[in-house]
């Protein structure tokens, strides 16, 4: 699960602003009462901190609401 949650994570950096608000949803649902092992993987891409530097980046509002909502305490 490690290659799939790397290849969604660097999708964050897309040039398509509608790819990138795509992989933050992905990134959302799957941490979301995700196992430990799945939010250690988070950890260790920095997922947290490269959904933000994308949400500054992205103009589209639509995008700022994915990473930005429901992010578990746990995972950041």
């Amino acid at each position: 699960m490690q290659g799939c949650l790397d290849a969604i994570v660097h999708q964050l950096q897309a040039f398509n602003e509608d790819l990138c608000q795509v992989a933050a949803s992905v990134i959302r649902n799957l941490s979301w009462r995700a196992d430990q092992t799945s939010k250690q993987h988070l950890r260790n891409l920095h997922a947290a901190t490269k959904l933000m530097i994308t949400a500054i980046q992205v103009y589209q509002l639509n995008f700022r609401r994915s990473p930005l909502s429901l992010w578990p305490d746990s995972v950041a």
